[in-house]
């Protein structure tokens, strides 16, 4: 079975037929043409072009899914990110960690917790329960995204064609 592009004057062979073996594509002047003209002189119709195939390697497709799939995670997490500059975030393992040693036992040294205090104007308390909270929930969407990359990943290394591939989206 063959369908024709009309346009570039090839055909794509659907079926194996004779020489030619699905996926062949056959432009009009070389010289297997000739299996097609034959396929079609024994009574059948071309089928409706519907596009060339896939040739793509699977490991090619699957390699650029997870780039994909990555490129969508770095995004999610930037988008929360982009609220607070770099050399802030440089700072936040330090601020969770001084606060919650700060609400266990509020004679633990924080110099970083009295210096924001002291710069925002703000009970320390009060601080550092707002930085808990914030690092929280940086936490919990943090691990909502990765557990979706991982599961992401995990379909992309199982699926067994470039369609089901393809088909794997963020």
């Amino acid at each position: 079975m063959f369908s024709k592009d009309q346009t570039a004057g090839r055909v794509v062979c659907l079926a194996d037929y004779g020489r030619l073996k699905a996926g062949a594509i056959v432009p009009e002047s070389n010289e297997l043409y000739a299996d097609v003209e034959a396929w079609i002189a024994e009574g059948n119709t071309l089928a409706e072009f519907k596009g060339y195939p896939d040739t793509r390697l699977l490991d090619d497709v699957k390699q650029a899914a997870m780039r994909r799939i990555n490129s969508a995670y770095e995004a999610e997490l930037a988008s929360i990110r982009s609220e607070y500059p770099e050399s802030e975030q440089m700072t936040w393992d330090k601020q969770e960690r001084e606060a919650r040693a700060f609400l266990a036992d509020s004679a633990t040294a924080t110099p970083l917790l009295d210096a924001m205090a002291t710069g925002r104007g703000m009970d320390k308390a009060e601080l550092a329960t707002r930085i808990i909270a914030k690092a929280d929930a940086w936490m919990q969407a943090s691990g909502l995204a990765t557990g979706k990359r991982q599961a992401l990943e995990d379909q992309v290394k199982a699926a067994e064609t470039v369609e089901a591939v393809e088909a794997i989206g963020w």
